[in-house]
């Protein structure tokens, strides 16, 4: 059994179905990432596994215990929230120690245990701080610190970074994943940012609507998304209805693309970074006269929206030569699709 299992999970509020046939099993010292849109049920399970709200069916089992029906406090699982939830009128070490003193842990364990904590987040020195003296990203590592503390076999973050700048984002994410592998503890990880979740897990499960729709590594989930949802929230593509039959993929009367290799269904993916700019004398198959709409700029890479007859392809190159400068809006191109870079999707 894993080290979190979750059998047959269903909630409701009222008449309101918040999540339903929720079935995961999460590994022991595994990064485990909720990846869905705002409502799509991701921190209500997280809060299900924590003990803050009781499922309405269905069973939670921490490693071979059932924990279903179990007070919170009992669990042995921390939780950072997305506001932190930190105690203002206390200082750093006392938000640190509150769980121990839950715990009726002893003076001299609950100081060294602050002491290596505090240590641990890079906040040595910061323990007789208030809480309205830290920045944000000091505040994270304290409420990471003090879930961390009472040494929880299970550590669930409920999108613990949204409150952060760009740029502490980014550091912030690899701070955790590398305390969390240092650690060896199991994390189950809540966001709506798929660049967080492709980035940190080990795998991920994404929701929609209360239910899970697929779960797998991250490169499993991009690259074979489940089905158009999926698609979209991970990474960015273009979705097309599609005709789909005798190895070609027909987009519109004027936009056929030869396919690898034979496939069924009603939906294709393509990824941005999939199409490139050919020219008219290309050999390949699937190359189209286009018309570039809009060219936006971000420094690494260049995306494009061009049109072939009337449908509006997006595609990304890097910034690494002169030939992106070359292009301009209104200029007339040629386009290449690889067959083989097309998901063939049924719903």
């Amino acid at each position: 059994m894993g080290a979190v299992v979750l059998k047959n999970i269903e909630k409701l509020y009222s008449d309101t179905i918040a999540c339903t046939d929720i079935n995961l099993s999460i590994n022991e010292g595994e990064f485990f990432t909720f990846l869905g849109p705002s409502g799509c049920g991701k921190t209500t399970i997280l809060r299900l596994i924590a003990g803050f709200v009781q499922p309405s069916k269905g069973t939670i089992h921490l490693g071979n215990r059932d924990i279903t029906n179990l007070e919170a406090e009992k669990r042995q699982v921390g939780m950072v929230f997305q506001n932190y939830a930190l105690f203002p009128f206390m200082t750093v070490a006392e938000n640190i120690a509150y769980g121990l003193k839950i715990q009726k842990k002893s003076k001299q364990e609950r100081a060294e245990r602050v002491e290596k904590y505090t240590e641990m987040v890079g906040l040595s020195g910061f323990e007789h701080r208030n809480i309205s003296e830290l920045s944000g990203g000091e505040q994270q590592r304290v409420a990471l610190a003090r879930s961390l503390a009472i040494e929880p076999k299970v550590l669930l973050l409920d999108e613990p970074l949204s409150n952060l700048d760009a740029r502490l984002r980014d550091r912030m994410r690899s701070e955790i994943k590398s305390l969390q592998k240092k650690l060896g503890i199991t994390t189950i990880f809540v966001t709506h940012d798929q660049t967080e979740a492709l980035t940190m897990s080990d795998r991920v499960a994404i929701f929609e609507k209360g239910r899970c729709i697929q779960i797998g590594p991250p490169e499993e989930i991009y690259a074979y998304p489940a089905n158009s949802f999926v698609a979209r929230f991970v990474g960015d593509t273009n979705l097309f209805a599609a005709d789909i039959r005798n190895g070609k993929a027909s987009l519109s009367d004027n936009v056929t693309i030869n396919l690898e290799t034979p496939a069924a269904g009603r939906f294709v993916s393509i990824r941005p970074q999939d199409i490139v700019f050919s020219t008219a004398e290309d050999n390949r198959k699937n190359v189209f006269p286009a018309r570039v709409e809009s060219i936006q700029f971000d420094g690494i890479s260049v995306e494009y929206s061009v049109k072939v007859d009337d449908m509006s392809f997006r595609l990304v190159i890097l910034n690494t030569s002169t030939f992106c400068h070359e292009i301009t809006v209104g200029a007339d191109v040629h386009i290449a699709i690889p067959g083989k870079s097309l998901k063939i999707l049924e719903n």
